[in-house]
């Protein structure tokens, strides 16, 4: 099995050096520590970032870098004042050693703060982050970075441009960017199944394991493995499903794709009548997302309580309890 980080943290972070002319050089190993790391990894990367003395134009790297790290451990809302805050510091104005440096750097945070606007749907904001992102940078593979996200916006608004999208992941594919590709596979995979083409939904999805296994990608394993256990849910092997949520293990203390996991099992013992299992299940799911403040999850578990209890128990004051907590 290949490691997942594919360049040294050393090489990635002389980008630090009070030598400007080492950014250009080593901006886009940075950028894949930071874009493509796993928890533990960025963890640990946030950790030594935090410790740098870091020149004037160099802070807003350090905080794209704990913005992502929060947005990767679930923490939406933190990540989105963070990126609030970064965009503050910029506009204050920064003493940059040259133009194109700047470029990268706003190319940078457009393109994490458009993965932040997908993940809590500000599907407007992500699509003008990555246009303009996009024009910014001059480095090939981060041009490819955002061209595969612009793709993957156009696939999802309408589902016959999934075939430019599987042109795009090859030549992400091709150009070694290997956790980008998985991630576009898995989302291949998603819109699919979305569309009901289950054979191929299934033939993305064992691309994105595929390159997931060999080079040991942590958090899309756990993000397929939900991605999958869904798809078989919907094809009636319910059995496939369960085995693909008993796959997904956490060494964090809040990780998000529990939360996930807790949800489907939640809807799959709704659908056998273990409507007790299925509120429990969701209740545990609650005592992940809430303290994590996740904007993304805590809806949708709230009003799947609130619907539970109305439909199933006609307890219509903890409905409404729920209800309101999920709308508010």
């Amino acid at each position: 099995m290949q490691t997942q980080t594919r360049v040294s943290r050393q090489s990635s972070l002389e980008i630090f050096s009070s030598d400007s002319a080492n950014f250009l050089n080593h901006f886009w190993e940075f950028f894949s520590l930071i874009a493509f790391g796993d928890y533990n990894f960025s963890e640990n990367l946030f950790k030594h970032l935090a410790s740098l003395k870091t020149l004037d134009w160099q802070r807003p790297l350090v905080d794209i870098g704990i913005a992502k790290f929060q947005s990767v451990s679930g923490e939406l809302f933190a990540s989105y004042k963070s990126f609030q805050s970064i965009n503050k510091n910029i506009a204050d104005g920064i003493n940059y050693p040259s133009k194109q440096i700047e470029k990268e750097i706003l190319a940078f945070s457009c393109y994490e703060q458009a993965l932040l606007a997908t993940k809590i749907g500000d599907m407007s904001k992500c699509d003008s982050l990555l246009i303009n992102g996009m024009k910014l940078t001059s480095i090939y593979k981060l041009q490819l970075a955002f061209r595969l996200h612009i793709d993957i916006q156009l696939a999802m608004n309408d589902l016959r441009n999934l075939g430019k999208l599987e042109l795009t992941i090859k030549k992400v594919s091709e150009s070694n960017i290997h956790a980008l590709a998985c991630a576009g596979w898995r989302t291949a995979g998603r819109l699919s199944r979305i569309a009901k083409n289950f054979p191929t939904a299934l033939k993305y999805f064992e691309a994105a394991s595929s390159i997931a296994e060999q080079y040991d990608l942590q958090s899309l394993k756990k993000q397929i493995a939900l991605s999958l256990s869904i798809y078989y849910s919907e094809i009636g092997e319910y059995d496939m499903a369960l085995k693909q949520l008993n796959e997904i293990q956490s060494s964090m203390e809040f990780d998000p794709a529990i939360c996930s996991k807790l949800e489907i099992l939640a809807v799959l013992e709704e659908k056998k009548g273990n409507f007790d299992k299925a509120i429990s299940l969701v209740r545990e799911a609650l005592k992940i997302s809430e303290p994590l403040d996740n904007i993304l999850l805590l809806p949708g578990e709230y009003l799947y309580l609130g619907t539970v209890f109305e439909n199933h128990y006609h307890d219509l004051d903890q409905a409404e309890h729920y209800y309101k907590l999920g709308y508010d």
